[in-house]
């Protein structure tokens, strides 16, 4: 039986039972969600959160939050939350191996930075290096913006989508129908699959993270979590000269849209010389530092 299949109540209508099943796994998200929130904000802030969007009717509850490991707080809403949470508590971007290589004074680059989080960490974490912060979405680029500013010089933000060539990249908002979340985009040049897209966003190359970071510098550490763009630009032989100058590749694949995505950057890293150093869920780590 798969996982979204529903066995009817005894004596009740399959369409019934589905309903009540559907019924029940909302419930059950919310409640998740809900458990999150207290979680990484504290009581208060999840007060907050339920008050404005039960009393006051808000789409989005304005946050600002805090960590330690944050070298400034970040302003986002209730639907950024589960970001903050992957970064700074699950800790899905870091990176602790290496045998004493310092990454820390070489070049970052944030592939789908969202709002900014895990800019802002990666930025505390390696305060001599500089950050190129890469986003399409608009909503989520003006918080990136914003939370950037502190940082002064040593974060730049691109509002742009990866994409093997050059051009203008449709963002598709795929897991919106399928989940109800707002900011999580799937790039694709395939209108007839996913639909047409209503937004538009100038693709970033390869050759132009490149001139970004500066020919001839490395490239510290390249995450990338842009919502199965993935497939297409680490398929391409064009990705190939950026993966020479990276030493640490960190990326949350999304196979759950585009089926062989893990395939692309697993060959593509294994062909610059990247090694699997961890995984977890659905996010990668690569290395070509030593252990």
């Amino acid at each position: 039986m798969s996982g979204s299949e529903v066995l009817p109540v005894a004596g009740m209508p399959v369409e019934r039972a589905s309903m009540l099943g559907n019924f029940a796994r909302r419930q059950h998200n919310r409640l998740h969600f809900l458990d999150m929130l207290l979680g990484t904000i504290g009581l208060g802030k999840t007060a907050k959160v339920v008050f404005g969007k039960k009393a006051m009717g808000m789409a989005e509850v304005p946050l600002r939050l805090e960590h330690p490991d944050l070298n400034f707080p970040i302003d986002c809403t209730d639907k950024d939350v589960g970001t903050f949470n992957e970064v700074l508590f699950q800790r899905v971007w870091e990176y602790s191996g290496g045998n004493g290589r310092e990454l820390n004074g070489l070049a970052v680059v944030d592939a789908g930075a969202s709002e900014g989080t895990s800019t802002t960490y990666l930025a505390s974490r390696y305060p001599d290096s500089t950050i190129f912060a890469i986003e399409p979405n608009g909503r989520n680029y003006d918080y990136l913006e914003k939370n950037a500013r502190p940082y002064g010089s040593r974060v730049h933000t691109v509002k742009a989508a990866l994409a093997a060539e050059a051009g203008s990249i449709g963002l598709v908002n795929e897991e919106a129908l399928t989940f109800g979340a707002h900011n999580c985009y799937l790039y694709s040049n395939d209108f007839f699959r996913v639909g047409h897209p209503n937004v538009f966003a100038p693709a970033i190359t390869p050759s132009g993270i490149i001139d970004l970071v500066g020919r001839g510098n490395r490239v510290g550490i390249f995450k990338a979590d842009i919502e199965g763009a993935e497939i297409g630009f680490f398929r391409s032989q064009a990705a190939k000269p950026l993966l020479d100058l990276v030493d640490v590749l960190m990326i949350e694949t999304h196979d759950q849209w585009h089926p062989g995505c893990s395939l692309a950057v697993e060959r593509a890293a294994s062909a610059s010389g990247l090694k699997s150093y961890s995984q977890e869920g659905h996010t990668t780590i690569y290395t070509r530092l030593a252990d």
